[in-house]
């Protein structure tokens, strides 16, 4: 909630100082919404990358590089230590998949949003998931076009089903 975001951040920063395996990526806000800068309070050692939903322009990935390049420099971090994943959500998005992809170095992937997708193009996501296949394949080209890694998938919401959650 909007009220509660000051102390989020505040436990995304502790939670970047405990010791922990693997990578700590962060899902900031859209860019859309005026949140998206007081969540790069969270932009400190120990974060490996920012999650930027709803992505649909190469701008934003600049702007956002922008804004991460000068927190790393006040934060004593690497020079573009921290990863931009970008997630795609829209058909805007996926028509621009390419460009966005390539709009900064820190885009070493992209991620796709089924959820969000299924629902700017007014379909069910449905079992068979048939509805996703332009969108994946589409990233997985557009990855490929760009020189980055294969895209992340989507978020499989149905986790309590196994049988669909091992199809999808």
């Amino acid at each position: 909630a909007p009220q509660e975001k000051g102390a989020a951040r505040q436990i995304v920063r502790e939670a970047l100082k405990r010791p922990r395996q693997g990578v700590a990526y962060v899902r900031i806000n859209a860019m859309a919404s005026e949140l998206w800068q007081g969540d790069l309070d969270v932009v400190a050692p120990g974060l490996d990358g920012i999650v930027l939903p709803k992505t649909e322009h190469a701008r934003e990935l600049r702007e956002l590089d922008r804004w991460v390049t000068a927190r790393e420099r006040e934060m004593g971090i690497s020079a573009g230590a921290i990863e931009l994943l970008p997630l795609i959500e829209s058909a805007s998005g996926l028509m621009r998949a390419v460009t966005i992809a390539r709009a900064s170095q820190r885009v070493l992937r992209l991620a796709f949003g089924a959820a969000d997708y299924t629902d700017d193009l007014g379909l069910q996501w449905s079992e068979d998931e048939r509805e996703l296949d332009h969108a994946r394949a589409s990233l997985t080209h557009a990855s490929r076009v760009a020189g980055i890694e294969a895209r992340i998938d989507s978020v499989v919401l149905q986790v309590r089903d196994t049988e669909r959650f091992s199809r999808s």
